[in-house]
């Protein structure tokens, strides 16, 4: 299987380092990028609610999140998590090279396909326990993805988590039956020591 360039493409890791339950998970998922020889791992701190005012000075339009008929607030995490996302694009824009972006949770399983790299924006993260892509989760994405994310005009007015955003770009395709042959990474989740997280319900 041909490769993306393991000692070069940047690997921005979202994590948070002063929160235990963010540092179990970086703990067990950054050996898995090393064993595939994904050497150049970029530790990132993770925007948080209490840091949005301070090194966020672009603000971003958060509206409500709506699912079919139901509509609920964005709870503070959510719109970190998004804040977290948005930076990290104006930072691959701004540096113009190639990355891949990962949350803290997500441990690879193989080697990733240059394949990947037809797209200017691709995740390749399943969830843990059902076929279904997580798009926030990790994935792929040049500077002209990047720009393209910046300048979308949902931004104006946002709707949905970050997830849901990138699953609807153009880049990204149903893995409905082939979810298990085009995923090469996977949320992990650990029950005792739950999530940094917090989703709101409808």
């Amino acid at each position: 299987m041909s490769m993306i360039v393991k000692s070069e493409i940047p690997v921005y890791v979202i994590t948070l380092k002063d929160n235990p339950i963010s540092q179990y998970y970086t703990n067990r998922i950054k050996e898995s990028w090393f064993e595939l020889g994904y050497i150049n791992l970029k530790f990132v701190e993770g925007i948080t609610p209490a840091t949005i005012k301070d090194r966020c000075p672009i603000k971003l339009n958060f509206d409500k999140i709506r699912r079919k008929d139901k509509v609920r607030e964005f709870t503070p995490t959510e719109k970190a998590i998004w804040y977290t996302h948005y930076y990290l694009w104006r930072r691959v824009r701004r540096l113009k090279r190639n990355a891949i972006i990962i949350e803290h949770d997500n441990m690879l399983l193989e080697e990733i396909p240059d394949s990947i790299t037809k797209y200017d924006l691709r995740a390749f993260c399943r969830h843990d326990y059902k076929p279904c892509l997580m798009a926030g989760s990790a994935y792929y994405i040049t500077p002209k993805g990047a720009d393209r994310l910046i300048n979308d005009p949902d931004l104006k007015k946002i709707i949905q988590n970050v997830d849901g955003h990138l699953l609807m770009q153009k880049d990204q395709t149903p893995f409905k039956e082939n979810i298990y042959n085009n995923t090469h990474a996977q949320v992990i989740y650990d029950e005792k020591i739950g999530t940094t997280i917090n989703h709101g319900k409808f």
